[in-house]
């Protein structure tokens, strides 16, 4: 079983997919080889279409080794909502794919989140953004930070009540959302 796994945040449908596609690039990069993929890959976010699934086997990814989780509704939540599955799993390193201007945020949350829960940053799988996609002010990535934080003390995410007014999008459907996984096979849950 591969102890790494690769954690796409989720955001708009060609941003996934073009993170899948260079994720399994640097995957057979490190030894899986074509059409051998070896690190699982977990998808994560608010806006995942119902077809998620079928968007990431297209883009090159084995369906045994896809997780989707619909229930993040933000960048600390794609961290948030998935740590005790992948301790739970054993797994002891997570590589990020996001485009490169989320990167920044994504990396400043997993470098406190991820520790916290015997796991290590792996690469940052970067891809373009997507079109129209703005840049996030730095002042994002320190809120967030500020968020984790207090997250690991209190397991409490005090921004939580504030998502209605911010995503209220996102938080419509967060009812079905929660612990909607998503897993089609047994290969990075084997023994």
């Amino acid at each position: 079983m591969s102890k790494t796994l690769v954690l796409v945040l989720g955001g708009a449908a060609d941003r996934e997919e073009r993170s899948v596609k260079a994720s399994i690039a640097q995957d057979e990069q490190a030894g899986g080889g074509p059409g051998r993929q070896k690190w699982p890959i977990w998808l994560s976010g608010p806006a995942l279409s119902e077809d998620a699934v079928e968007r990431c086997v297209h883009a090159g990814c084995d369906a045994r080794y896809l997780l989707i989780d619909y229930e993040a509704v933000d960048t600390l939540s794609n961290f948030t909502t998935l740590v005790d599955l992948m301790r739970e799993h054993s797994f002891k390193k997570v590589h990020l794919a996001t485009s490169s201007l989320h990167m920044p945020r994504a990396v400043a949350i997993a470098e406190i989140i991820l520790p916290a829960y015997g796991l290590r940053l792996g690469k940052k799988i970067k891809v373009e953004p997507s079109r129209g996609e703005p840049d996030e002010p730095a002042i994002t990535r320190y809120r967030d930070v500020v968020r984790a934080w207090l997250w690991l003390w209190f397991g409490f995410d005090f921004a939580a009540p504030l998502l209605w007014l911010v995503h209220p999008d996102r938080m419509r459907h967060r009812d079905r959302r929660v612990k909607t996984l998503t897993y089609r096979g047994e290969c990075c849950y084997g023994d």
